[in-house]
């Protein structure tokens, strides 16, 4: 999972270390720690999220990255060290780096945020931006399926990381769908509204998934 942040990490922050053992390579070295320690953050933010960045995000994000810390990287004169040593200088990261680097994680890491889904008060709330609310009395039927319809076009949502969320065209559908899936984790339960309108959701594991799905029914049997 996110192995090519994981590898970037690992091999910017050593190839750091080397080059700011030589001197004349400070600068560049002190771009490669600051970049591979960058990296690692992202990998390890990903994993405590277990979230599964595409291979395109993961190359886009250590592009942005290295550029960032590249330009961030600063030169200071050292006025206290010795004459011998005037002409030696120290690299700093500039306070520019800390702000790009927290919007880059705005960016790359909320998407990967799964919102909740829960059951309260008759009906089914998901949140977060893209979430929504479905009365249960306005369910016309529940069901679990082990795949989905192909989409079409994101109207209004997210799509990174593994998770869909948000308002989607699929195929077959003439309204918009709202989805809370993580991709190729089923089942997924498929609700269908009077209206027409279709909601697909999904957990983490199976079996919250199934449990969700058995509460969903409890409620319609309530309900009817």
């Amino acid at each position: 999972m996110n192995v090519l942040l994981l590898t970037a990490g690992l091999a910017f922050g050593i190839a750091g270390v080397f080059l700011c053992i030589r001197c004349p390579y400070t600068k560049y070295g002190m771009v490669c720690i600051v970049s591979g320690v960058s990296f690692l953050i992202f990998y390890l933010i990903y994993f405590i999220l277990e979230a599964r960045a595409e291979m395109m995000i993961q190359i886009m994000l250590i592009a942005c990255l290295f550029v960032i810390a590249n330009q961030s990287v600063t030169v200071k004169n050292n006025n206290r060290i010795s004459k011998k040593q005037t002409d030696r200088r120290n690299y700093i990261p500039d306070w520019r780096f800390s702000f790009l680097f927290i919007t880059l994680m705005l960016v790359f890491i909320l998407p990967a945020r799964f919102p909740s889904v829960k059951i309260e008060n008759g009906v089914i709330r998901m949140d977060g931006a893209f979430g929504g609310v479905f009365k249960i009395s306005d369910i016309q039927s529940v069901d679990t399926v082990s795949f989905y319809p192909k989409t079409r076009l994101m109207t209004f949502g997210s799509s990174m990381c593994g998770i869909r969320k948000g308002n989607f065209r699929l195929v077959n559908e003439q309204k918009p769908v709202k989805l809370n899936i993580r991709i190729n984790h089923p089942p997924y339960i498929s609700i269908r509204m009077n209206d027409s309108r279709l909601f697909l959701l999904n957990f983490k594991e199976p079996d919250e998934t199934v449990k969700f799905y058995n509460q969903l029914r409890d409620e319609l049997n309530r309900a009817c």
